[in-house]
C-alpha cells in the first residue's frame, strides 16, 4: 500500500513539474523546433566536419553552426529585413482616403454588372455608400497598427534567432548524449525509440526539404515576374510569396494573383492626358507567368524530392497544415504534416508488434494456422 501511494505521488509530481516546465519553456518552443529542423537538414554537413575534426567534436559543432548562419540564416535575415522595412514604409505612406477613393472609382465600373447578377439570383446587395463605409473602416483599422506589428515582429525575430543559434550548437555538440538520455528515461523499448528517431529524421528531412525548396523556387520565380512587370515593393512581395507557398493548395497564388488584379485595375500609368489606371498587358503577363512557371514548379519539385518518402494524401496534407497553424501558429505548416507522418510510423510499429505477437502464439501452438487439417472457421452470418 505504501509503495502504491508513493508511486502515485511520484507520478503526480512528475506531471506537475512537467506542466510547469512546459509553461516555462513555451516561449522557446518555436526557436527550439526550428533549430531541430535545421540540425536534421544540415546533419550530413556536420558529419563531414566531424570527419575533418574527429578529435574536436565541439569545434565541428561550432563550424557547422557558422556554416548554417552563412548559408541559410544571413540571406534569409537580409531578405526579411528588407521586406520588413518595405512593409513599414507601405504602412506609413498609405493614405486610407486615397485607397477608399480608388476602390470607389474602380468599383463603380463593376457595380452595375454585379447588381444585375445579384437581382437575377435574388441576392441582396448593400448600397454603394454602405460598401464604401465598410471598406473604409477595414482599411483604416488595418493600416494603423501595421507598422507597429512589423517592428515587433523584427524584434522577436532577432531574439528567437539568438536562441535558435545557441540551440543548434548544443544539438550538434551534445545530440548523441541527449538521444541516449531520452532512450534511458523513456519506458518504451530502446529499439522502438531509436526507430522512431530514425523515422522522425527521415520524414522531417523529406517534408522540410520538399516544402522549403518548393517555396524558395516559387518565391524566386515570382520575384522575377514582379521585377519584370515593375511591381513596387519587390522584396516584400517576394518574401510574402515564399511564405504563402508553404501552404498547400493556397500557395503563391495568394500573392501573385492579387498583384495581377492590382496591375489590371489600379496600377497608375502616366499618359498625355494625365494619370490613368490599369496595365492590362503587364497584368496578363504576370498571371501567365504565375500559372506556367510559379504554379507548375510546386508540381515538379515536391514529387521529385519526396519520391515516396512521405506518402501523405493531398487532402490530409491540407487539413494537417490548417490544423497545425490553428493550434501552433505559423510553425504548424511544418508540424502538421510531420505529426501525420509520425503517426503513420507509430502505427507501422504497432502493426509489426501485433504481427510478432501473433507469430509467437502460432509458434507455441496456441493458435494453429488454417490448413488442410485445420480449416478456417466459417464467417458469421448477418
Amino acid at each position: 500500500m505504501a509503495k502504491t501511494l508513493s508511486f502515485i505521488v511520484l507520478v503526480a509530481l512528475v506531471l506537475f513539474v512537467g506542466a510547469v516546465f512546459v509553461a516555462v519553456m513555451r516561449q522557446f518552443l518555436l526557436p527550439l523546433f526550428l533549430a531541430l529542423l535545421l540540425v536534421i537538414m544540415f546533419r550530413p554537413l556536420h558529419e563531414w566536419f566531424l570527419k575533418k575534426l574527429p578529435r574536436h567534436p565541439r569545434a565541428a559543432a561550432g563550424v557547422t553552426t557558422l556554416a548554417i548562419v552563412a548559408i541559410a540564416l544571413v540571406p534569409l535575415f537580409f531578405l526579411f529585413l528588407q521586406a520588413g522595412m518595405e512593409a513599414v514604409a507601405v504602412a506609413q505612406s498609405a493614405d486610407p482616403d486615397e485607397l477608399v477613393a480608388a476602390f470607389q472609382r474602380e468599383g463603380a465600373k463593376w457595380t452595375g454588372t454585379f447588381r444585375g447578377w445579384a437581382l437575377r439570383l435574388d441576392v441582396h446587395v448593400p448600397p454603394d455608400q454602405e460598401i464604401a463605409a465598410a471598406v473604409s473602416g477595414f482599411i483604416r483599422s488595418s493600416i494603423a497598427p501595421a507598422a507597429l506589428r512589423t517592428t515587433q515582429f523584427l524584434g522577436s525575430f532577432m531574439f528567437g534567432s539568438i536562441i535558435m543559434l545557441v540551440s543548434i550548437y548544443f544539438f550538434f555538440a551534445d545530440g548523441p548524449e541527449m538521444i541516449e538520455a531520452i532512450v534511458k528515461f523513456t519506458p518504451m523499448d530502446a529499439h522502438y525509440v531509436r526507430h522512431l528517431f530514425e523515422q522522425f529524421d527521415k520524414v522531417s528531412r523529406a517534408v522540410v526539404s520538399a516544402t522549403l525548396l518548393s517555396a524558395v523556387v516559387q518565391a524566386l520565380l515570382a520575384g522575377m515576374g514582379y521585377l519584370a512587370v515593375g511591381m513596387p515593393h519587390f522584396f516584400l512581395l517576394t518574401a510574402l510569396t515564399g511564405l504563402m507557398a508553404l501552404v498547400p493548395f493556397v500557395g503563391a497564388t495568394a500573392i501573385w494573383l492579387p498583384c495581377s488584379l492590382w496591375l489590371y485595375f489600379f496600377a497608375p500609368v502616366t499618359t498625355d492626358a494625365g494619370i490613368a489606371h490599369g496595365r492590362p498587358g503587364a497584368a496578363i503577363s504576370l498571371a501567365i507567368w504565375g500559372v506556367l512557371a510559379v504554379g507548375m514548379a510546386d508540381n515538379f519539385i515536391k514529387p521529385y524530392v519526396l519520391r515516396g518518402q512521405s506518402n501523405i494524401h493531398p487532402l490530409l496534407a491540407l487539413l494537417s497544415v490548417i490544423g497545425g497553424v490553428q493550434a501552433l501558429g505559423p510553425i504548424g505548416i511544418f508540424v502538421g504534416p510531420m505529426v501525420v507522418a509520425f503517426l503513420h510510423a507509430l502505427l507501422a510499429l504497432l502493426r509489426g508488434e501485433l504481427k510478432g505477437i501473433e507469430a509467437a502464439e502460432q509458434s507455441t501452438g496456441r493458435i494453429a494456422p488454417p490448413g488442410p487439417g485445420n480449416p478456417a472457421p466459417p464467417l458469421a452470418g448477418p
